[in-house]
């Protein structure tokens, strides 16, 4: 998932490592060897097949005769095959709407899982962001009788403004945890 954004290749990744594309592509067999069309047309082209037809065939071994009708016919099965394939893929009343939501469902949950991680992410964000405004510097401007009060965390500290600018100096609220003052204000 680079950018953020999920990738063809994150869903076909997932739909491999969960199992969906085998049961697509099995599914897709099955249809396709129960094609009695495909079937009877594959059938005929090997019935007329040069190769089947010659004299003496009969003692030729089934290995010798598989290789001579593939060298023959194979590029025209294999054509009639794809086409039905394509189609059984495109078809709605084939494989198309089963396919389309097989990838939606695992785009969705790969959006889902994007989101968690995200959304635990944001909330480590919050977490930090929290810590941070509770440590932040805060100085009350308000004074009284010369003196300005600075928060520091839950902290509180008092700078005296003894009409001299440059010669202010830090007093804690006498606990024993007093922080020392923070930069620019010792």
């Amino acid at each position: 998932m680079e950018n953020g954004n999920i990738t063809c290749d994150d869903v076909i990744s997932k739909l491999k490592d969960d199992g969906d594309f085998d049961k697509l592509r099995i599914k897709i067999i099955r249809k396709i060897k129960e094609n009695e069309e495909l079937r009877n047309s594959i059938v005929s082209i090997v019935k007329e097949s040069v190769a089947i037809n010659r004299p003496g065939v009969e003692n030729t071994k089934v290995r010798q005769l598989s290789d001579a009708i593939h060298h023959e016919v194979g590029g025209k099965l294999n054509e009639q095959i794809s086409v039905a394939l394509w189609e059984l893929i495109r078809s709605p009343d084939g494989m198309k709407t089963e396919i389309t939501e097989t990838v939606r469902l695992v785009y969705d949950k790969l959006m889902r899982l994007k989101r968690a991680e995200n959304e635990g992410s944001a909330a480590r964000d919050l977490k930090r962001t929290r810590v941070e405004q509770q440590s932040v510097i805060h100085v009350d401007d308000r004074s009284v009788e010369g003196q300005q009060k600075v928060v520091v965390g839950r902290k509180q500290k008092v700078l005296e403004n003894d009409n001299a600018q440059d010669d202010k100096h830090v007093q804690g609220d006498g606990s024993d945890e007093d922080l020392d003052a923070p930069p620019g204000f010792g």
